[in-house]
């Protein structure tokens, strides 16, 4: 009994979404891009907004713009279709 609990091999089980072991797979790279590059420019526009002043509030309404742009523009052509 202990023999054959011992000599049971155990999957790991496979991942569908596209994994590989050590590297993004280029699907969810490219699903993942924009919004996190999005995501990075608005923390920046509020860090810069918090601690700075001069250049770094018009980089805050830059940085806090952007991501409003892109969403208006998406929510625009959507409902145009």
């Amino acid at each position: 009994m202990i023999t054959f609990l011992v000599s049971i091999n155990i999957r790991k089980p496979s991942c569908r979404i596209g994994h590989t072991k050590d590297r993004m797979s280029p699907e969810l790279r490219r699903l993942w891009a924009w919004p996190l590059a999005l995501g990075l420019l608005t923390t920046s526009g509020l860090l810069s907004a918090l601690v700075s002043d001069g250049w770094g509030d018009a980089w805050a309404w830059f940085a806090l713009a952007v991501p409003v742009a892109v969403g208006g523009w998406f929510s625009l052509a959507r409902g145009a279709r």
